[in-house]
């Protein structure tokens, strides 16, 4: 069989990849080393700084003990971070409550364990969009009524900053109507979370993108 020729930038990319890598590793690992990271944009083929992503990860636990304004203000100043991956909906500490247990503290916020976390959505959910699913009790109860999504896109908004909202599927037992939804494994065994083909997740799901979708793009 006739070897088909590659073009000049597949050729460059896929002759040796591991050895690509490790170049762009070490160009970039130099980069970090001689300046801030607001001058990383040179290893991005010259891009306007503005169309590249320095995001970080953050759980609502960090906005809710320090302060919105607290946060996004050290994370731009300290970090040159213009995109925030918003934990919206979970019922995992890992992602977002103050730390798991058995490890250490960061340097900031409160130096204890998160005793009350709950988890769930952390915007406020309507009620009419859930009418179709069983899966209905989900808005979170540690911050009483605020609507923590509203106010970190209103601080990004702000300060120019990108926000994207992030789900995990990760729930408690006690959830209403989660015991119908579970997925199940290869050994009969439920699982911690949610079948994708199941009807009342399907229902679900739907109308919570849609929140979110309107959540960031309408004036708060």
């Amino acid at each position: 069989m006739k070897p088909q020729k590659l073009s000049p930038v597949a050729s460059a990319a896929g002759k040796n990849p591991r050895r690509t890598f490790i170049k762009n590793s070490a160009t970039l690992a130099a980069l970090v080393a001689a300046g801030p990271l607001v001058k990383l944009s040179a290893f991005a083929a010259n891009k306007p700084a503005k169309e590249l992503i320095n995001g970080l990860q953050v759980g609502m636990a960090s906005f809710a003990d320090e302060g919105v304004d607290s946060v996004l203000d050290t994370l731009q100043k300290r970090g040159a971070i213009n995109t925030i991956f918003l934990n919206t909906f979970t019922y995992g500490d890992g992602l977002s409550g103050r730390q798991v247990g058995g490890q250490p503290f960061p340097d900031h916020g409160p130096q204890e364990k998160d005793l009350n976390y709950h988890g769930g959505n952390y915007a406020i959910p309507h009620p009419q969009y859930y009418k179709n699913t069983t899966l209905k009790g989900t808005r979170s109860p540690e911050y009483g009524n605020r609507d923590l999504v509203a106010e970190v896109i209103k601080g990004t908004r702000k300060r120019g900053m990108k926000v994207f909202a992030t789900i995990e599927d990760q729930w408690r037992d006690d959830v209403p109507g989660i015991d119908d939804c579970r997925e199940v494994d290869l050994m009969g065994r439920k699982t911690k979370t949610t079948c994708l083909f199941n009807p009342n997740v399907r229902a679900f799901g739907r109308p919570r993108l849609l929140i979110l979708v309107q959540a960031m793009t309408r004036t708060v």
